[in-house]
């Protein structure tokens, strides 16, 4: 066993998910970790494979401490007091917070985790409550919130809300993971600065140089090309605009746009060879090489990736120093025990997931992907070799949190990541030149510029290919676990087990060839509706009995697109639609959301009524709604469209979708009604004979509206998705 800390690790990760699944509290299992450690005292000479269940044992302790554990003074414990004594209303109307990362600035946003210094509650000041916050501010603030500021923001305290719609992304649990149970909202006129507080000097001069880092890059890189910049050597994603960011996600590169293990090598590099050309001395070079990559992961936020990046490269770098060889395996399985060791909720955290996986594909399966592929060059063969046992071992996880895999990514790769590595390396030359002279940094950013621009080209021409990326639904556990036996046992030729004349490997392999391609192509439930909580837009999807596709969106707000990028695209992908065979649009103004659609999906047609018909740019294959039209099955109408909406037989049923409350619609009964105008008064009168669907949150994004009592309508913004039957 030439890598104990794999399986330590591994035994670690087991005791980590026993305790998610069993949700023990922290004291059995503390209880069950000193019984652990007692018999492997006593029994380690006789039994020493004892030490793993030790490990595993330990993380179970570990996560169920993290999970269940809240201090006194913590935030959680206040509120419930409070809440307990005052009919469960949150009183607290404003916080001051202490800003401890870097802000992030986006759409006139500005986002940062804070730590609570004190509460306000009916004006008096609380102070001794600790925990964390998740920040937005709205608007411009008159000023940028630096790390170290101390802010006072009237705001209230508020629990994430869990997603309302399948397949959305769970930001409730994604802030847990993080150890945050509370979000704060403030508008611009509601957030002063009252201080500021360095409790972390080496953060204060990481920050200090990050800002340094970005004025070089958007004074000596035009902006369009400044943002991917940003995004591929600093990771700051939200500047880069929706439309490039989805091609990116199409052609399976957008991993360049999230700071990497290749950045930190790259950087690892760049610092290693500018310390050669000085003479520095070998081990010398080593110290200063490390100091700059512990500086860069703290600059660019210290992701899952970055930490087990720099982990990796201290092993590697104080071997080194120490003049000592270095397991590959070993030092990802220390970078993964740290990491768990800090925050056991990293385990659930999807960057850390593809982190992981990523590397561990790449490093435990290259060599066997390379002997398949010999007679190429070998930057050829490396690259190719790479993106396949990285994109093998990530399949699974893309399946479960994105619905999405990129059926192109081996073949972008190959042209992508060469190209972005010779990006960053010239970006860090920019960086150490441009700080010293602005001349030299546009020199260097002009070489950036022109390579941004190719690369770009490549991404653009690659994401118009049919069907680039396809949508792909959760894999069973079954298959799951089937997956990773196969591809786990199959680069060794000593590793099989003979099932009479039949190996495991040949079992696996003929199980996953029938499964997989079952489980891409079978289709979900059919006929069915789905009505969808989305903000900011009306939609609904509509199935066929033979899985036709009809998505209709009414009356959307102009201004912005987050319903349709953060749910309605997230819910198809879920359901793994790739066509749509007609997109239906009644007062759709902003020409962003269908764009995103046209984009992610392969749309057979479209009808829009005239307002909607002006923003779709003048497609050859849309149908203008100015008078009623049919689609038909066999002889029989499915599909009516009018200026009004669609109605849709359905077998007991109808089902309308209708952009306004027409007269003499009051008169139908039996129906499954979706009205685009969410007015109570208008809906009450049709849901004494019909099932009426309202989403009266698009009223007012953030105002919460009151409860509808009618037991036949069913408010989106209140109870979630609606789905018949």
């Amino acid at each position: 066993m030439n890598r104990p800390l794999f399986f330590i690790t591994a035994a670690l990760i087991f005791g980590m998910v026993a305790a998610g699944f069993t949700s023990i509290n922290y004291i059995p299992a503390f209880i069950i970790l000193g019984v652990a450690v007692t018999a492997y005292i006593f029994l380690n000479k006789k039994f020493g494979q004892l030490v793993f269940l030790v490990f595993a044992v330990f993380g179970m302790a570990l996560f169920s401490f993290q999970d269940t554990y809240v201090p006194k003074n913590d935030i959680r414990a206040y509120l419930q007091g409070v809440n307990a004594e005052t009919d469960n209303k949150n009183g607290i109307t404003a916080v001051k917070v202490l800003v401890r990362d870097d802000p992030e600035y986006n759409d006139n946003k500005t986002l940062f985790y804070g730590e609570l210094i004190s509460v306000f509650e009916k004006g008096r000041e609380i102070t001794g409550i600790s925990g964390q916050v998740r920040v937005t501010l709205e608007k411009d603030l008159g000023f940028k919130p630096r790390y170290g500021d101390i802010l006072y923001i009237k705001g209230k305290l508020r629990e994430p809300e869990p997603p309302k719609n399948l397949g959305e992304f769970d930001y409730k649990r994604y802030l847990r993971y993080k150890q945050v149970f509370y979000t704060v909202f403030a508008k611009d006129t509601a957030c002063e600065k009252q201080g500021s507080r360095i409790d972390n000097l080496f953060k204060q001069v990481s920050y200090g140089v990050k800002y340094k880092l970005l004025e070089v890059i958007y004074s000596s890189v035009p902006k369009a090309e400044a943002d991917i910049l940003n995004g591929l050597m600093l990771g700051n994603q939200r500047v880069i605009p929706d439309d490039v960011y989805d091609r990116f996600k199409i052609t399976g590169t957008v991993h360049i746009l999230a700071v990497s293990g290749m950045n930190v090598g790259l950087i690892g590099l760049f610092i290693f060879l500018v310390l050669k050309v000085f003479r520095v001395k070998r081990k010398a070079a080593a110290v200063i090489t490390l100091l700059f990559i512990i500086i860069f992961a703290v600059i660019t936020g210290a992701g899952a990736s970055i930490v087990r990046a720099t982990i990796m490269g201290c092993v590697v770098l104080v071997g080194q120093i120490l003049e000592k060889d270095t397991n590959l395996i070993n030092s990802l399985s220390i970078a993964a025990f740290i990491l768990l060791l800090f925050n056991p909720s990293n385990l659930y955290d999807v960057g850390f997931q593809l982190s992981f996986l990523a590397t561990f594909g790449i490093i435990y399966f290259i060599d066997w992907v390379e002997a398949k592929i010999k007679g190429m060059p070998k930057w050829l063969s490396g690259t190719l070799a790479s993106s396949v046992a990285a994109q093998l071992f990530l399949t699974p996880v893309m399946a479960d949190t994105f619905h999405q895999t990129s059926v192109i990514s081996v073949l972008a790769n190959i042209f992508i990541v060469p190209l972005s590595g010779m990006i960053s390396i010239l970006g860090f030359a920019m960086w150490l030149f441009g700080s010293w002279s602005a001349a030299l940094g546009k020199i260097f950013g002009a070489s950036i510029w022109v390579m941004i621009k190719f690369m770009m080209l490549i991404v653009d021409t690659l994401a118009k290919a049919p069907y680039a990326a396809i949508s792909i639904k959760t894999m069973p556990a079954l298959l799951v676990i089937i997956y990773y036996l196969f591809f786990i046992i199959l680069p060794y030729d000593d590793i099989d087990i003979k099932l009479k004349n039949t190996g495991l490997k040949t079992v696996l392999g003929i199980s996953l060839l029938i499964c997989f391609p079952l489980h891409l192509l079978l289709p979900g439930d059919k006929p069915a509706f789905y009505a969808l909580s989305a903000r900011g837009v009306n939609a609904a999807l509509l199935v066929t009995g033979d899985n036709k596709k009809v998505l209709m969106l009414g009356r959307d707000d102009y201004k912005n697109n987050f319903g349709v990028k953060n749910t309605l695209i997230p819910f198809l992908r879920y359901e793994g639609v790739n066509n749509i065979d007609k997109l239906v649009l009644y007062s759709v103004e902003n020409s962003a959301n269908i764009a995103a659609l046209k984009r992610s999906f392969m749309i057979k047609g479209i009808a829009a009524d005239p307002l909607s018909f002006a923003r779709l740019d003048n497609d050859k294959g849309a149908v203008k709604i100015a008078e009623d039209y049919y689609i038909k099955e066999g002889s029989k109408t499915f599909l009516t469209f009018s200026t009004d909406g669609v109605d849709a037989a359905f077998g007991d049923k109808e089902i309308l979708f209708l952009k306004s409350i027409s007269p003499g619609i009051e008169k139908r009964t039996g129906c499954v009604i979706y009205s685009c105008v969410a007015d109570k008064n208008a809906v009450l009168p049709l849901a004494k004979n019909n099932i009426c669907v309202i989403n009266s949150a698009n009223e007012g994004f953030y105002r919460k509206p009151p409860p509808v009592e009618a037991d036949n309508i069913w408010d989106l913004s209140e109870k979630g998705m609606f789905k018949y039957p």
